[in-house]
């Protein structure tokens, strides 16, 4: 009799049991599906990813988004917080062939830390070769912005380079970006358009990236949420530059007032307008959006990831 009523206990609680793994099951899966998951390069990540030491950070720099602004802050800085600035003086080949790839990779990490390295170059993959993976960052710019004011500096320049080559027939040279947009010439097209564009430098030196494509997008993207420490935006300079103070102190340090008050800076600014641009007629406006479309739905993730990331860091530092 002992053995049957220990057998009928035991039979009573197994549904017990099976409710309760199948309510913590539940519980998970309802977990997973509708708790907001920490964005991969959130503050924790970003403090977690800023070791105070050894630091390598790559700068790969892209065109007509702040970035002679943003160099003339970094060189400013080195002096004042004791790192070391590089500059590649090549700065046309940003797709590289593995060959030169590897030579990039293998001269920065020869380098002494703490440093900042920047190029216009796509990204380098540095786990490819064996290498801890640097800290990237970045800064980009409305891509219609960007697009009018290197289509113009490649044909006038600006103050500081006053001695631009244009490489083409007077006709294109002075042929307004308007008349480029409505009228389909090549340059103004997606396919051209594209390469030039911002995508490029995230997305890496696959030649896929260089052509537009969902393919291209979705790399850059997961490299935008995966492999860099922050991309600010070029129409929020002063709070990007903020936040690079906050993520890498020893570097960035005082970066905010030098910004607004050095003179050096103030003078960059003023000499690194491009000259000769015509504002767009709305109809150039609406066609050039759908030509970027890929750089605007790129653009405002990052834009989503710099608010974000910006409300973490005034929650943590008020």
């Amino acid at each position: 009799m002992v053995t049957d009523k220990t057998n009928d206990s035991s039979r009573r609680k197994e549904p017990i049991i099976f409710i309760i793994l199948v309510l913590v099951v539940l519980f998970f899966i309802l977990y997973n599906m509708f708790v907001p998951r920490t964005q991969p390069n959130s503050h924790m990540k970003a403090l977690r990813l800023a070791k105070p030491k050894g630091q390598i950070v790559i700068y790969n720099r892209v065109r007509k988004s702040a970035s002679r602004t943003v160099l003339e802050v970094i060189t400013t800085l080195s002096n004042q917080n004791d790192f070391q600035m590089h500059s590649s003086i090549v700065y046309e080949h940003m797709n590289l062939s593995l060959a030169d790839q590897t030579v990039l990779m293998n001269y920065i990490q020869s380098l002494q830390p703490p440093l900042i390295f920047e190029k216009h170059v796509h990204y380098l993959d540095f786990t490819r070769l064996g290498y801890e993976p640097p800290i990237y960052i970045n800064i980009i710019r409305d891509p219609i912005r960007r697009f009018v004011s290197d289509y113009y500096f490649a044909r006038f320049g600006d103050a500081l380079k006053i001695d631009k080559v244009f490489l083409g027939s007077d006709e294109t040279k002075n042929r307004s970006v308007n008349d480029c947009i409505l009228g389909g010439y090549d340059e103004c097209r997606e396919a051209k358009a594209f390469g030039l564009g911002s995508i490029p430098y995230f997305c890496g030196q696959d030649p896929r990236c260089m052509q537009p494509s969902e393919w291209a997008l979705e790399q850059a993207l997961y490299n935008l949420h995966n492999r860099y420490l922050f991309v600010g935006i070029t129409e929020h300079l002063k709070g990007s530059i903020a936040i690079l103070e906050a993520l890498l102190p020893n570097l960035f340090k005082g970066a905010s007032k030098i910004l607004k008050y050095h003179g050096g800076v103030m003078d960059v600014v003023s000499k690194s307008s491009t000259k000769g641009k015509h504002e767009l007629t709305p109809a150039a406006s609406k066609k050039l959006k759908e030509v970027l479309r890929l750089e605007y739905i790129f653009y405002n993730e990052a834009i989503r990831l710099f608010k974000d990331l910006k409300n973490q860091i005034k929650r943590i530092r008020p």
